[in-house]
């Protein structure tokens, strides 16, 4: 280990004025003596004998657009991406392989999305024919402070990271256990078994000491593995696929990590595959999330530029856009990934980028939450009940809901008992018309004696009053 010395700091200073970043005489002594104070918090590891690799401290204060760490100089220029394309002549590696994952998604028959669905992870299903937005990705690594779990906003807005935001994102078991990251007890070691059928039994070393516990190496994530579980599965071997989807879920999108294996705490969590839904699989995301950003930041804020990341960046995609100060997309649906296509993301990107090549932020965020009403959407609420009329005897009826069913079904059996009373009516009076009163009658002096005076009137309703017949009989 050494420190960096004053002329290679210089060196940095004169690579940075060359991106474009113009600045004053006066300004450039002002940078020249903040790159110097640099020299105190980086430090250059040296990696093999031709190549070294400069990594800084992970401290509380790099993180913020006012650190002195030339990364943080690069943000505040609005040249994160400008910078990372003349330091690399490729795309940074993220790893979050969403086209990967959504194509073995995509091959899945109603057998094994019914599985992925009884583990809780059909949410994931929805990654079919999407893929990653890698600068926007890219972009948002650099606005994360792993050390608070916190998101900050171009426009200076903070957000903390937590579980529940990855349960509304994709719809993954929130459960009350934690993922284990050792294998113990008998509930866990009874799964040991499935481990070594599905990825053989070198992942699994026992103890030497005849205790009997074991642990669970790295497991190497391969092609033929995506392969294996886009083929044809019987209905015995469900608890097989569940350890090799879980698995798969876990490298290509919600643990990923820079390397071709397994993280090897998170081996352990496979023991948990035909049990998922009793277990917090956000907090796994978030957690591992915020270490990839570390690893991501010990370079970023050295030179200005990391060429890869892990982590689950399409959460941090998602979970952006949802902010951004534009109307949102079906607000209030979960998982927010399926309420997402790939034109709506592309739109939401370019709007919100300072063109041709800058950064984005250009629309800033809104302060708002999963669950809470959204500043940008109409307030009105929906009426508690449908509104609608319909026609019952050619009378208006107005209804919509449990109390207006129960008025529409008296009226309509009033209905019925009218037709009655007309049968009875003509089956007694010959003189009568074939229409009778209804309903409730009111007192009149005939006596049931023949009238040719206007009979009893009936309030059906809403209905308009209605006369009764001339000539029919009438009772009190």
């Amino acid at each position: 280990m050494r420190m960096e010395t004053g002329t290679e700091v210089s060196v940095n200073v004169e690579k940075l004025m060359l991106t474009g970043c113009a600045r004053s005489d006066e300004e450039a002594v002002k940078e020249t003596s903040v790159e110097h104070s640099l020299s105190s918090s980086c430090k250059e590891t040296e990696v093999g004998q031709a190549k070294s690799k400069r990594t800084v401290a992970v401290s509380d204060d790099i993180y913020m657009d006012d650190s002195n760490c030339r990364g943080a100089v690069v943000k505040r220029a609005g040249q994160v991406l400008e910078t990372l394309s003349m330091s690399l002549d490729r795309q940074p590696n993220i790893n979050c392989r969403v086209e990967t994952f959504g194509k073995m998604c995509d091959k899945f028959d109603d057998r094994r999305k019914r599985w992925v669905t009884q583990m809780g992870f059909g949410g994931l299903l929805y990654l079919r024919k999407k893929h990653l937005p890698r600068s926007l990705c890219y972009w948002l690594m650099t606005r994360i402070d792993p050390i608070n779990e916190m998101f900050v906003s171009n426009d200076g807005k903070t957000f903390r990271l937590s579980k529940n935001q990855v349960s509304c994102v994709f719809g993954i078991p929130n459960g009350p256990n934690c993922v284990p990251s050792k294998v113990g007890g008998r509930e866990l070691g009874k799964y040991i078994p499935l481990i070594e059928r599905v990825f053989g039994s070198g992942c699994v070393r026992k103890s030497d000491d005849g205790s009997g516990s074991v642990q669970l190496r790295g497991i190497e994530i391969t092609p033929g593995m995506v392969r294996r579980a886009e083929e044809y599965w019987e209905e015995s071997e469900e608890h097989e696929f569940k350890a090799l989807f879980l698995a798969i879920s876990l490298h290509l999108v919600l643990t990923p990590t820079q390397g071709a294996r397994l993280a090897a705490d998170v081996v352990p969590a496979l023991c948990c595959a035909v049990t998922t839904v009793k277990y917090d699989w956000c907090s796994l995301v978030v957690r591992k999330l915020m270490q990839a950003v570390e690893v991501f930041g010990r370079r970023f804020y050295v030179d200005g530029y990391a060429g890869g990341c892990g982590g689950c960046s399409i959460f941090l995609a998602i979970f952006y856009l949802d902010r951004l100060n534009r109307n949102p997309i079906l607000w209030g649906q979960y998982p927010r990934i399926k309420m997402w296509n790939m034109e709506q993301i592309r739109v939401a990107s370019n709007a919100d980028r300072f063109l041709p090549n800058g950064d984005y932020g250009k629309l800033g965020c809104l302060d708002v939450a999963y669950g809470e009403w959204h500043p940008r959407e109409a307030r009105d609420v929906p009426l508690p009940q449908p509104f609608y009329v319909e026609k019952v005897n050619g009378a208006s009826i107005r209804g919509g809901g449990r109390r207006q069913r129960a008025e529409r079904e008296e009226q309509e059996e009033s209905c019925k008992r009218q037709r009655l009373c007309e049968r009875e009516a003509q089956s007694v009076n010959p003189y009568s018309q074939g229409k009778s009163c209804m309903g409730k009658l009111r007192k009149w002096s005939c006596k049931g004696e023949l009238c040719s005076s206007q009979m009893c009137t009936v309030n059906f309703g809403v209905h308009d009053v209605q006369k009764g017949a001339i000539g029919s009989r009438c009772k009190k």
